[in-house]
């Protein structure tokens, strides 16, 4: 049985966050803060590559670039890191979560944050 073979699409969202909150096992959805400058959106695609199987027996999907772009007008942020939630489940299922090192400014229009994400699920059958 392969999960990840519905998971690409429109199902995962990926959201920027404005704040560091410890990452664990009991991180959810509600610890991470969205922005709130002007443009903001949250990255929504169905652009995600069919799942594959990696060398070590892993089912991995890719995204495509995703690229934010800085504020349209007033204050922007400092950027802390990313989530990734499947939107389909109750209270939108927190799926990982990136804390940068260094924080990332998106005060300029012209700030940009441009990555490509692999998710990877374990092959427990292997």
């Amino acid at each position: 049985m392969n999960i990840l073979a519905g998971v690409g699409g429109i199902l995962l969202k990926v959201r920027l966050t404005v704040n560091a909150p410890v990452l664990g096992p009991g991180s959810r959805r509600l610890d991470f803060t969205d922005p709130t400058y002007a443009g903001y959106a949250p990255f929504n695609s169905s652009s995600w590559t069919p799942p594959t199987v990696q060398p070590n027996d892993d089912v991995a999907i890719t995204s495509p670039i995703i690229q934010f772009p800085g504020p349209t007008s007033g204050v922007g942020q400092l950027i802390y890191g990313y989530i990734v939630t499947f939107e389909q489940s109750p209270g939108n299922l927190l799926w990982r979560a990136v804390q940068w090192a260094v924080p990332k400014p998106m005060i300029l229009p012209t700030d940009l944050i441009a990555f490509q994400i692999t998710l990877a699920l374990r092959n427990l059958l292997a």
